[in-house]
Order: C-alpha cells, then sequence, then structure tokens
C-alpha cells in the first residue's frame, strides 16, 4: 500500500542531504567511524528509494531511524 507523498520535497531534500553529508564524512575517516557514516550513508538512501517507490510508510520511518542511529553511532567514535 503507497504512503503519502508530500508535495514540498522536504523527505527528498531530508533524506539525500542525509545521505550525502554521511558519505561526505566518510571521506574524511579510516575505521569503525567510516563504516558507521557509511552505514548512515546505505540507510538514508535506502529510505530515500522506499519513499520513491511507496511514499511514507513505515519502511521509511525504519530506515530513516536506522541511519539516525548510524549517525550517533559514527559521531561518538
Amino acid at each position: 500500500m503507497a504512503g503519502e507523498r508530500y508535495t514540498n520535497g522536504i523527505m527528498e531534500g531530508m533524506l539525500s542531504g542525509r545521505a550525502n553529508y554521511a558519505l561526505e564524512a566518510s571521506l574524511n575517516t579510516k575505521g569503525e567511524k567510516r563504516e558507521a557514516y557509511l552505514k548512515a550513508a546505505q540507510y538514508a538512501q535506502a529510505a530515500l528509494f522506499a519513499y520513491e517507490v511507496n511514499g511514507d510508510s513505515d519502511e521509511v520511518r525504519q530506515l530513516t531511524t536506522l541511519s539516525f542511529d548510524w549517525m550517533d553511532k559514527a559521531n561518538e567514535i
């Protein structure tokens, strides 16, 4: 079942911005911190793809949460 799509582009902007930020941050780090940033980027990109296919949904929210969690982990390392 397709979820709501917002007309203002805020979801696309937030998710793509988050993926880009995490990817850029990974380029300047090494080891475990880099892996955490890459996971954050991966989950943000997956959430964006899921949103583009089906609109807002539980899957998008779960993937977004995982992206936030991995970003937090990267920032703690």
